[in-house]
């Protein structure tokens, strides 16, 4: 087995395949259940708020993973993240997942996955292509518009439902705009029962294969950084 797919398969791990596609998936934040871990996470978001190179770093594993098919280490890590130049959207990516809250990760052989954010990587699937094309709404009555125009008529409204992103298999073309991060502002979804489409504006939609980022104590019992990757 080729050492991509290994590392795939450990870092897909967090994703359980259960009996049922859960229809709607509410927001999970463990990070209280462990003191250390709540301190780590404080100073860490401090860190992204401010834009602390310094401390990004000391908190990085030797080893951590920032490409699926990549070697691992700080010195990849800093060059995919463009962090010698300055130039980067790793604060918001960092700041985002952080935001919606993460949780312990049960599935994890290696004992480096420990902690995953965001919660929306540990959805139980019920196919194992699901992940694929599956997509969970953020937030509470959030509006589906007709169109990706915040004064667009609203179709809808959804609260953590789980959803279905229309052609996500093509790396989510169907989208409109992008945010100030490059990345899509609008998608276009449908509801489970694939019986309504409709716009959901970035902020309040998540993929599973989006950015995720995990954590993990090391043996003298510190917090760190074991991998913050994205895609399939």
């Amino acid at each position: 087995m080729k050492k991509t797919t290994i590392i795939f398969s450990i870092l897909m791990a967090a994703i359980h395949f259960g009996s049922a596609q859960p229809s709607k998936f509410p927001p999970i934040n463990d990070i209280t259940k462990d003191k250390s871990l709540v301190t780590f996470v404080n100073q860490l978001k401090v860190a992204v708020q401010k834009k602390d190179k310094a401390f990004l770093l000391s908190a990085l594993d030797e080893k951590v993973m920032s490409d699926l098919g990549g070697d691992g280490g700080i010195a990849e890590f800093k060059k995919i993240w463009n962090l010698d130049k300055g130039d980067t959207s790793i604060w918001h990516q960092l700041s985002r997942v952080i935001e919606l809250g993460g949780a312990f990760n049960k599935s994890d052989p290696e004992g480096r996955y420990t902690f995953a954010f965001p919660y929306v990587h540990l959805i139980d699937l019920e196919d194992a292509d699901d992940y694929i094309n599956v997509g969970v709404i953020t937030g509470k009555n959030v509006n589906v518009r007709e169109k990706p125009d915040l004064k667009a008529k609203v179709l809808m409204q959804l609260s953590y439902d789980v959803i279905w992103f229309v052609e996500a298999e093509q790396a989510l073309q169907k989208t409109e705009g992008t945010n100030p991060w490059g990345d899509p502002e609008w998608y276009l979804i449908e509801t489970l029962d694939r019986k309504k489409q409709g716009w959901v504006f970035w902020k309040y939609v998540h993929s599973p294969i989006g950015y995720r980022l995990y954590l993990f104590k090391n043996k003298q019992g510190k917090w760190k950084i074991s991998a913050f990757v994205a895609g399939e």
